[in-house]
């Protein structure tokens, strides 16, 4: 089966966020560029195999049960509805991101 994907608001804004501090706090162009490309390579894989990820113990405010795929240092968040995949956030890893998404 053949999922769909969506990226929403946040994720969008998450990765550029981050891509920007990456690019112009810590002057690394090219690290930049290969996160981006890791993140889309991810997007792309999740419409063959989202089950794949592991599902993460919380839920948030309206029950929607998350998955997190890992990215180098992040973590990307997503949901499964039916036959589509909303990408939701991408957090540092070393941020307690479990109690930003509640």
């Amino acid at each position: 089966m053949v999922y769909k994907t969506k990226m929403t608001q946040d994720f969008i804004h998450d990765v550029y966020e981050i891509c920007e501090y990456i690019n112009n706090k810590l002057k690394l162009t090219e690290a930049s560029k290969r996160l981006r490309e890791k993140v889309r390579l991810k997007v792309l894989f999740l419409e063959n195999t989202p089950m794949m990820f592991s599902v993460i113990e919380k839920y948030d405010r309206v029950k929607r049960r998350y998955r997190r795929a890992i990215i180098n240092n992040y973590v990307m968040l997503y949901t499964i509805d039916n036959d589509i995949v909303y990408i939701s956030h991408l957090y540092y890893n070393g941020r307690d991101y479990l109690n930003v998404l509640l």
